[in-house]
């Protein structure tokens, strides 16, 4: 990789901050990585370092990777038309192949992260030079898988190394956590923030900022001797007074933001046996990958959800994550947990393929029905205010599914939804099946089909209890 100079490439490091900015742009290491708070240049770091081995590489390709190709080159574009004004390169946008080519043909590909097959194109190509940016906006699972069995496996090719950047999460959990923390001490992070950037006057905004969230700890709060909020912002030690969201943002530092959390489990959210025989039970099921060009699943989730008409009280019974699934796997199984809880009904997400499968379960006997349709976040808000009730509880040991998304499950960015990078199918299911017990909510139960198997078995069971009546009066 060493073997041709980039053009001007002792100008373009002289050029960066030799705080942070440098150290991580001339680090060859594989994953050596970029935790940087909002406007540190990083952008411009990522930018050179897909210019170092262009000119050993005529011809060959490097990949540029965010949640989306859109956002890819929103992200890079300033950065490498930076280095086009500074040091002129003769770098083009070839936009039909969302590429960013060099005079010799070596070229940046600006890729997406949604999902296994946007990852899964990347497998075939041998690759340069790989990053990934706002890696915190990516699933963990997905960054993972796409950084270490679909790009890094043809990096072999060339000897190519790959990086990750990005600012830290709400919550300090996934894959970009392990990468940037030091949870991995095979990789090396460098960590820097705007103050050290010398084409912009940060620490005056900084302190703007701060103000304008309500920000400045209170002065009985600061430490002995410090006398000024400058002070605070210089030493790391006093970052613990000032608001999670402007250390995450504009420090650049893993700080656990509690208030991003949407659904806060407490011990009292706990049961584990139901305190009475319910008499309301529904199946919650979220089907976790399909598509109106995808009619199978891949994976999928469902809760079982209890209730009684004299109680307040909701019980998530079970609720888990199904992995490597199919339609008719999944119908096999629905009818196991209807064995066990005889008369529940089912509601699933008829989007998309959702509602062939719907009506094919229903064919089948299954009682089902399409889920509420309407906003997300009517559905949350109830959910969140049971928990906070503590009446929303959780099955000790057949919910850890569901425990388990909630310790990283936080907003998007409008604070509606749940953040698109967070896996929530298990509590998709169980909004969808919790939904009905909330008093408005609960649907006017609708009569079998005459002929179906659901009808079949309430006749037999209404006759079954008929002959019963008939026994006893006949015994009296």
């Amino acid at each position: 990789m060493g073997a041709v100079a980039a053009p001007k490439w002792p100008a373009i490091v002289a050029s960066m901050s030799p705080i942070g900015q440098r150290p991580f742009v001339e680090d060859r290491r594989p994953g050596a990585n970029a935790r940087a708070g909002r406007g540190a240049g990083k952008s411009y770091g990522m930018a050179a370092r897909f210019h170092r081995p262009s000119a050993a590489h005529p011809g060959c390709s490097s990949v540029f990777v965010t949640i989306s190709t859109e956002r890819s080159r929103d992200i890079l574009s300033p950065g490498i038309w930076k280095l086009n004004e500074k040091f002129d390169l003769g770098i083009v946008e070839r936009k039909k192949d969302n590429s960013f080519v060099w005079p010799n043909g070596y070229r940046v590909l600006l890729r997406g992260c949604k999902d296994r097959n946007e990852c899964n194109k990347r497998r075939g190509t041998p690759w340069v030079e790989a990053i990934w940016d706002e890696a915190d906006a990516i699933n963990p699972g997905l960054l993972e898988y796409d950084i270490h069995e679909c790009v890094e496996p043809r990096l072999v090719d060339y000897g190519g190394t790959w990086a990750a950047g990005g600012t830290p999460g709400a919550v300090p959990h996934g894959y970009w956590y392990k990468l940037s923390s030091g949870e991995l001490p095979h990789y090396h992070t460098h960590s820097w923030d705007a103050r050290t950037n010398p084409h912009i006057q940060a620490l005056p905004y900084f302190l703007g900022v701060l103000g304008r969230m309500h920000g400045v700890p209170d002065r009985a709060l600061w430490p002995k001797g410090v006398t000024s909020l400058e002070q605070i912002l210089a030493d790391p030690k006093h970052w613990h007074l000032l608001p999670a969201r402007f250390v995450r943002e504009y420090l650049g530092q893993w700080i656990s933001d509690l208030r991003a959390i949407i659904y806060k489990l407490t011990p009292a959210n706990s049961f584990s046996t139901l305190p009475i025989e319910p008499d309301f039970i529904t199946l919650g099921i979220d089907l976790g990958a399909n598509g109106p060009e995808d009619e199978d699943l891949d994976h999928a989730a469902y809760s079982v959800i209890c209730s009684h008409s004299s109680l307040p009280f909701i019980w998530v019974a079970e609720a888990k994550r199904l992995p490597d699934i199919t339609v008719t796997s999944l119908a096999g199984h629905l009818g196991t947990v209807l064995e066990r809880y005889p008369g529940a009904i089912g509601f699933i997400d008829s989007a998309s393929a959702g509602k062939i499968i719907e009506k094919t379960y229903r064919k089948m006997g299954i009682p089902i029905r399409a889920a509420e349709k309407g906003p997300k976040l009517r559905r949350i808000q109830l959910v969140q205010g049971a928990i906070a009730a503590r009446t929303f509880q959780l099955h000790i040991s057949q919910c850890m599914d569901a425990r388990h998304e909630a310790v990283s499950l936080v907003w998007d960015e409008s604070r509606s939804l749940h953040h698109p990078k967070c896996a929530d199918d298990v509590w998709d299911a169980i909004l969808m099946g919790a939904l009905p017990h909330f008093g408005d909510y609960r649907p006017e139960i609708e009569p079998a089909t005459i002929g179906s198997d659901e009808w079949l078995r309430e006749r037999d069971r209404e006759e079954f209890e008929q002959a019963l009546r008939d026994a006893i009066d006949q015994a009296a």
